[in-house]
């Protein structure tokens, strides 16, 4: 039996092929860091037979905006956002290195527990040991010759620990010394607790137990690659619709333009996120049954546009990441 798929939306532009390409060129050369990682961030969940992270909701979420009004289209400015997307970068890893960090400290730390500084080196001491760098995923190449080369391992512990230094200015991570300089600052860094405000001090990192309010994020997010594979965006809305799943169970939810903007400070364009994340069957969407394929709404003066509708569909990511994202784009330029 053949399935044949119907898809009304349009074929991807000159841009977004351009686009589409560079993300399928890296998907492509993160490929083996991507298999050693997922194999090793399997072996840390076994540790604890962790199936689900916990994420205190003001990761995600402002409970209340600290700011009255934005544009629909911009977010707030960074100092305005939960820290989930104020961790946002096109080009960067500090979303996805907070989530891996607050997978770790879970895999060895019990709900309402401290968690200790990690026990993981940012380099991995060999091959088939487990570091920082066996934990994530790098498209890096070799590059330069002699006295000159720098090796993939190099720029990726180079990049942690840049990364690194953006999550302690955010007050998410804390080194053992911070007094400390130099390269070995973050050997056996301290998680904080990922709910903090700009500009205010981090507490220190203790899993959520029943007393507190936190959502769910299955480990298969991260054991079949979907953490190193996913934009900012489409991995910051994922966050999002876990967790209104979380509370809402299997019922669909809109998602207002001014919750979207003031409380999770996700701009318009970074919403479009959910285009791929339906068509890579993580999340089912309803758009308002007003809007014509270009998505203008009908009438916009009397009936003003409703916003879509999301859930989260876990079974999603059961599917190899790497994959399924390879196989949409490739279907996206066959259109």
């Amino acid at each position: 039996m053949v399935l044949v798929r119907i898809d009304l939306s349009r074929p991807p532009n000159a841009r977004e092929r351009t686009a589409l390409g560079k993300r399928r060129t890296r998907v492509e050369r993160a490929q083996k860091s991507r298999t050693v990682a997922m194999g090793n961030l399997g072996k840390l969940a076994l540790e604890r037979e962790l199936a689900m992270v916990r994420i205190r909701g003001g990761f995600i979420r402002l409970a209340v905006p600290l700011v009255g009004d934005t544009s629909d289209r911009s977010a707030p400015p960074h100092e305005h956002r939960p820290p989930a997307t104020r961790l946002m970068s096109p080009n960067g890893i500090g979303l996805r290195l907070m989530l891996v960090a607050l997978f770790e400290a879970q895999s060895r730390t019990p709900p309402g527990a401290r968690a200790d500084g990690t026990p993981i080196p940012l380099r991995a001491a060999h091959s088939g040991a487990i570091g920082w760098t066996t934990v994530t995923a790098t498209s890096a190449q070799a590059s330069g010759t002699g006295r000159h080369r720098m090796g993939v391992i190099d720029k990726q512990v180079r990049q942690l620990q840049t990364t690194l230094g953006k999550l302690e200015k955010e007050a998410l991570i804390e080194p053992v010394d911070s007094a400390k300089q130099g390269s070995g600052r973050y050997e056996g860094f301290y998680a904080m607790s990922e709910d903090v405000l700009f500009g205010h001090p981090g507490d220190v990192y203790r899993v959520p137990d029943g007393e507190e309010s936190y959502f769910e994020v299955p480990v298969a997010l991260f054991t079949s690659g979907w953490i190193h594979v996913l934009e900012d965006s489409e991995l910051a809305l994922l966050l999002i619709t876990m967790r209104m799943r979380h509370i809402h169970g299997d019922e669909p939810q809109k998602l207002a333009a001014g919750t979207r903007l003031l409380h999770y400070g996700l701009s318009r364009d970074a919403f479009e996120a959910h285009i791929m994340l339906s068509r890579l069957g993580l999340l089912e969407v309803t758009e308002d049954a007003g809007r014509s394929m270009d998505g203008k709404v009908h009438d916009y003066t009397n009936q003003r546009a409703q916003p879509h509708e999301l859930l989260f569909l876990p079974a999603g990511l059961e599917h190899d990441a790497g994959a399924a994202v390879t196989a949409e784009i490739d279907y996206q330029f066959s259109r």
